[in-house]
């Protein structure tokens, strides 16, 4: 890889390994990393170690497809043979396995998972991955197949859009409109809303400092003109100079 470029090359590797493999890595800078996501981001490690300025370019290239470049270059081939992880809650042993980028996974899932409830197969991670069919076909990128249960049993009637009073809404789409209004709350007392990852947002200006305890949000603003209304233990606040939609980072 080093022949490749005139810049640096980096190899990101996780804290403790000991493989000989990758601590012997030749014409490469070899830094380890230790903590939770997204450390494992390769966005993260860069800005870390070597942040890109305007004009640069930064090239990433997966571990196996470095193996890929390398059996071209000294056997004269293509050969695209990889290792790939069988895993999910759905799979009955997780293992490796030894497999070609773009054919199918029905030989490597048959009789490993468990077929009494719908399945979802994803080619890759469940963060990142694409949803594919039991016949589908491995995405030449992925590393891994994920099986998961297709959420059979979480369906309600009529979805997103049935009518509750235990979820917060910026747009009133909820009934939790009327229960965090001033009238409802000093008769009924104030309302903890549980937490909903969907939520709308249109633009951030500055920022909004979050936490959750005990199952509800608890929000702090911070020179923030976009937020229209914000949770705080269970009231509603108006901000000023408020435009847009409630966005939370």
């Amino acid at each position: 890889m080093a022949k490749l470029t005139e810049g640096k090359v980096h190899l990101g590797v996780k804290a403790g390994n000991k493989s000989s493999e990758f601590l012997s890595m030749k014409n490469a800078t070899i830094t380890e990393y230790n903590g939770p996501h997204p450390i494992g981001n390769v966005g993260v490690q860069i800005n870390k170690i070597d942040a890109v300025n305007k004009g640069e370019v930064v090239w990433t290239v997966n571990v196996q497809d470095v193996l890929f470049i390398g059996r071209y270059f000294n056997k004269g081939i293509v050969d695209l043979t990889k290792v790939i992880a069988l895993s999910g809650p759905e799979v009955k042993e997780p293992q490796y396995y030894t497999t070609i980028g773009g054919t199918t996974i029905e030989p490597i899932v048959k009789g490993k998972v468990n077929t009494e409830i719908p399945l979802r197969y994803i080619s890759g991670n469940v963060l990142t991955g694409i949803k594919i069919e039991q016949d589908g076909v491995l995405d030449p990128y992925a590393n891994q197949i994920t099986v998961i249960d297709d959420g059979h049993e979480t369906h309600e009637m009529f979805g997103w859009a049935m009518p509750r009073f235990n979820r917060f809404s910026t747009s009133k789409t909820y009934f939790s409109g009327i229960v965090g209004s001033k009238l409802f709350q000093s008769i009924f007392g104030k309302v903890h809303y549980k937490y909903d990852a969907r939520l709308m947002c249109h633009y951030h200006v500055g920022r909004i400092r979050q936490s959750f305890a005990d199952g509800h949000f608890a929000g702090i603003p911070y020179q923030s003109n976009d937020c229209r209304k914000y949770r705080q233990n269970g009231s509603v606040r108006r901000l000023r100079n408020c435009t847009g939609r409630c966005c939370l980072v």
